[in-house]
């Protein structure tokens, strides 16, 4: 094995010096303490670590989205293009004059899209 310093030894490329961490701060917790901490870490996702930098620095914790936050957005998202086809469909008639659009299909159509917020709304919040 070469042991020269131009030579990559595989693995992980260091980081820059500006970017590592050179400092570490030793946090002592009460038993009650600990597993609200553990609590938080098991919600949120987030290494305990990270959590506790988190919340020193910025003083509050982002937690990960899971995975049925992602199912819920994907089918937000799936029903939003349907909706939009519509709304596409309604702009291009109002444009042209076409008089034989429906009147009623854009109350229709802005009646599901607040349907469709509030629906997602209360699931994700």
């Amino acid at each position: 094995m070469r042991n020269d310093n131009n030579h990559s030894r595989g693995g992980r490329p260091r980081k820059p010096t500006e970017e590592r961490r050179q400092f570490s701060v030793t946090v002592k917790f009460t038993e009650t303490e600990l597993a609200v901490l553990k609590e938080a870490e098991l919600k949120s996702g987030i290494p305990r670590a990270s959590l506790i930098r988190e919340f020193a620095l910025k003083g509050n914790v982002r937690p990960r989205v899971t995975p049925e936050e992602v199912e819920l957005l994907k089918q937000l998202v799936h029903q939003l293009r349907g909706l939009g086809g519509n709304l596409n469909t309604i702009a291009k008639n109002h444009l042209i004059g076409n008089s034989h659009a429906d009147p009623n299909q854009t109350a229709n159509c802005i009646r599901d899209l607040r349907e469709i917020i509030n629906t997602y709304k209360q699931k994700l919040i």
